[in-house]
């Protein structure tokens, strides 16, 4: 699974903003609309952006919606419906229709839509999401319902954590497309340099009809036609100057990947990160390319805005 980009045959559209938002307080699908109780920004936690207890503490189904459109233009393309991470249940449904479910939260998910969705008018987008937690979810709920006295006893919910489980669209929601004919899914870089020269092995795994895979690297502008076998394709390419990443100098190489045709029309193009690095574990020690590491910000959240 790639993260969206948006180039030449790629496209892009973020549905950030205010969702219609109500409480579910019966056990029925909302699949249809629903009149909202509030509005809420996505991507937060509507536990925190009330003030009202009964939405700080509710620990059931809600739901989401809004109206979207997609333009008549892109009708040939394939369509996805990507979410960055639905906490901690969540079933998605387009125009009535259940696109899928997931549990966990945490990690992304993402439907093709393209047989659902309404080019050129409206479409109805429905997610509901709950927080309710059991011995097998991760977070876990309590073993007790009334703990023993200590850090976590008097909590709401009785839970062995130091927090509220919030619940929400925790991560961006967004619409991308990709030629139907051919299109990359995964995307690896791996490296290895000795003294100053390095070398990078792009793979991957694709979809569709592409009978070329080009790669380049950006910075150098060295190139590679991949080996292509089965949906997989493979390169290999020398960089003679290599600068590494570290603290403080987060030097950073970029690969160009390309899928085409016997033509050589473009299908699908993606920009893949890349770094020149070794990391080490030596009895207490991390180290960096050789070098001890120090580490800082333990255990913060990675919405926590420095890091």
């Amino acid at each position: 699974m790639l993260y969206p980009q948006r180039n030449f045959p790629r496209e892009f559209f973020d549905l950030h903003g205010i969702w219609n938002f109500p409480h579910e307080k019966e056990e029925t699908v909302y699949t249809s609309g629903f009149t909202p109780e509030k509005q809420v920004a996505v991507r937060s936690s509507y536990n925190e952006a009330f003030d009202e207890e009964d939405f700080r503490k509710w620990m059931k189904g809600c739901w989401y919606s809004r109206e979207l459109s997609h333009p008549r233009v892109l009708q040939s393309e394939r369509v996805v419906l990507r979410f960055g991470s639905d906490i901690y249940k969540a079933q998605v449904y387009l125009n009535r229709k259940l696109l899928g479910d997931h549990e966990t939260g945490y990690i992304p998910i993402e439907f093709d839509i393209k047989e659902l969705i309404h080019f050129g008018e409206g479409n109805l987008l429905c997610v509901r999401t709950d927080n309710v937690l059991s011995l097998e979810t991760v977070l876990m709920d309590n073993l007790k319902k009334h703990p023993e006295a200590g850090h976590f006893a008097g909590q709401y919910p009785y839970t062995p954590i130091d927090f509220l489980p919030y619940a929400c669209i925790q991560h961006p929601v967004s619409i991308y497309s990709t030629s139907s004919e051919a299109w990359l899914e995964s995307v690896t870089a791996q490296t290895q340099y000795e003294v100053h020269t390095g070398i990078v092995r792009i793979s991957g795994i694709f979809q569709g009809s592409a009978t070329h895979a080009e790669i380049m690297i950006l910075e150098t502008s060295s190139t590679a036609e991949a080996e292509i076998n089965e949906g997989h394709f493979e390169a290999e390419l020398k960089i003679d100057v290599v600068t590494l990443w570290n603290v403080g100098e987060p030097n950073l190489d970029r690969a160009s990947i390309r899928l085409k045709d016997e033509s050589k029309q473009i299908y699908d193009e993606y920009d893949q990160l890349f770094v020149f690095q070794t990391v080490q574990i030596e009895g207490n020690r991390i180290l960096l390319d050789d070098k001890p590491l120090y580490l800082q910000g333990f255990e913060r959240h990675d919405e926590y805005r420095h890091l």
